[in-house]
């Protein structure tokens, strides 16, 4: 009996945070799921009217690029 509870000791450990905000998690899942589909549209709207306006090309320099390990160019 100790050797099985000795070997779920490590599963409790690092499933029991998860099980333990398993209830706020299914609060916060309820709440995005009831909310209206219009708003989620509102936003999409907005971000299209951003979108459409046309965007200056600035030249690109060496200085304006950032260099990443690894990039080539």
């Amino acid at each position: 009996m100790m050797a099985a509870a000795e070997q779920m000791r490590p599963l409790i450990e690092q499933y029991g945070p998860l099980v333990k905000n398993l209830p706020a998690m299914w609060k916060l899942y309820r709440a995005v799921q009831s909310m209206p589909e219009n708003e989620a549209s509102q936003s999409g709207e907005a971000v299209s009217i951003n979108e459409s306006r046309p965007v200056p090309d600035r030249p690109k320099t060496s200085e304006s690029t950032p260099w990443f390990p690894g990039k080539f160019s």
